[in-house]
């Protein structure tokens, strides 16, 4: 089995240096791509798996709606419309999230047959909103 011979040139290094941050990047914006879309897909089956019913479900639907509707404006590699900047899409993360954590609570009477499926979905978009990098200019260069 032959080995590649290691390239030492300054220009070889940033060269590949530039190839992996990149691929880093992609795979991270691949990664975020498939968040979104199954956070949509599992807060709109949420109603009919879970037995969720009443203002609860029409709250998944509704949940499910706007953030199929955000994803694809937000200005993100694979938006399709880029109207919402990236700060605001977390932004937007930051308040559903929390808002999912609190509302069942003090909401709890409407959204009794939900509480817990809110409270950790909520919770799941918020470590997301936490680990995400929103404005960073490196993100954005790939849109």
């Amino acid at each position: 089995m032959s080995s590649v011979p290691e390239v030492s040139s300054p220009l070889a290094s940033t060269i590949s240096a530039i190839a992996m941050r990149r691929l880093d990047e992609e795979t991270a914006a691949n990664q975020r791509r498939y968040q979104l879309v199954a956070t949509v897909v599992v807060v709109a089956l949420a109603p009919r798996l879970l037995g969720i019913i009443g203002p609860s479900a029409v709250l998944c639907y509704l949940l499910a709606a706007v953030h199929l509707l955000v994803t694809i404006l937000s200005d993100m590699p694979f938006g399709v419309k880029k109207l919402i900047p990236m700060q605001w899409h977390g932004h937007l993360e930051l308040v559903v999230g929390l808002a999912l954590v609190v509302a069942p609570w003090v909401l709890s009477d409407l959204l009794a047959s939900g509480q817990l499926f809110f409270t950790l979905m909520g919770a799941v978009i918020f470590f997301v909103w936490a680990s995400s990098n929103y404005g960073d200019k490196r993100f954005a260069a790939l849109a």
